[in-house]
């Protein structure tokens, strides 16, 4: 297939990729990006250079970059691995890497930063695993680099592009569109890795794994707004309590209380988003026994307060939010 040109738009904004990245990644080697309401997703447009190598990271988002120009040499774990330009590189949650000083002292990217929960986390399992697929199911050998000749970056871009222009988001239909963007290119790489020789084993398995976890997401679909016990969710899956946590873990790449969690808020964040319920009803109707309590669990998750989230909905506008959307550190519920 020859590579489709991308479609024409107005001229990006450039930022120097180094800093603006370097100073996001933490002491441990987290490097951390801002969602917000109103900025679901994250669009940047960076220059790179090899002069300028990056620190060895790791992040709890979904990363997706396009090579204008030049190119860039990655460091994943142990391997380097080539990225020329109008390629797309494809980057999960939990590997650590970099860009080396192998890369081409100027270098034109475009990025999607995305958390988890704008690819639908809180719908069945089976969409789950062919959303996530591209990124939660990496190991050190995944071809995170998408050719040109597939056509598929150069159609990423001109999606990405069209998120760009619904960012900030100040009424539902623009949330309605980027996720509907966000979907296009997520099936755009879901269909690519899923005929990959090198995945389709890996991906087998998961897929196995998941089928072994049905029950238990059937079961927080239908009991999320009551009390939900690991001893109860473990027998459903039929496993000791500690397989079971293990388990869960490993297949999901999250412990089985942070999912409940976050299936939990997404509900209350559509229920903030349409109904004239209080915040004390809300978090009742999806299973936390008090405001607080999901007041607190609201905050880590989305980054700001359930009545900050209602009021930027409400008037379309943006709040200054420090904290991160999508799934929390390994520190937070």
């Amino acid at each position: 297939m020859a590579p489709k040109s991308p479609v024409a738009h107005e001229s990006p904004r450039w930022e120097n990729g180094f800093d603006v990245v370097d100073r996001r990644i933490t002491g441990d080697g987290q490097c951390r990006v801002t969602f917000t309401p109103s900025e679901p997703v994250r669009v940047h447009h960076f220059l790179f250079s090899g002069l300028e190598p990056h620190r060895m990271n790791y992040h709890d988002y979904f990363e997706l970059l396009y090579v204008h120009t030049g190119e860039l040499v990655w460091q994943v774990q142990q391997r380097l691995v080539r990225q020329p330009s109008r390629t797309l590189w494809v980057m999960g949650n939990g590997l650590c890497h970099r860009i080396t000083e192998f890369s081409h002292p100027c270098v034109k990217t475009t990025t999607l930063f995305l958390p988890r929960d704008q690819l639908g986390c809180a719908s069945s399992h089976r969409d789950w695993i062919e959303y996530l697929m591209p990124f939660v199911f990496q190991d050190e050998s995944w071809p995170h680099v998408i050719p040109a000749e597939t056509g598929i970056p150069a159609q990423a871009l001109d999606l990405i592009s069209e998120i760009e222009s619904e960012l900030p988001t100040r009424s539902e239909l623009n949330r309605l569109a980027v996720r509907t963007y966000v979907d296009v290119i997520a099936m755009l790489l879901a269909r690519y890795y899923e005929t990959f020789p090198a995945t389709i084993d890996l991906c087998s398995r998961r897929r196995r794994n998941f089928d072994r976890l049905k029950p238990v997401f059937e079961f927080v679909k239908r009991k999320y707004t009551g009390q939900v016990f690991v001893p109860e969710v473990a027998e459903l899956a039929g496993m000791s309590q500690s397989r079971f946590m293990h388990f869960f873990k490993e297949v999901t790449g999250q412990p089985f209380k942070r999912y409940l969690n976050h299936f939990r808020i997404a509900h209350g964040q559509a229920l903030l988003n349409s109904s004239g319920m209080s915040i004390a009803e809300v978090g009742n109707a999806v299973g936390f026994s008090g405001s607080s309590h999901f007041g607190m669990v609201f905050r880590k998750i989305v980054g700001c307060s359930p009545n900050q989230y209602k009021q930027v909905h409400k008037s379309g506008t943006q709040l200054g939010i420090s904290g991160h959307r999508g799934f929390p550190t390994a520190g937070d519920s």
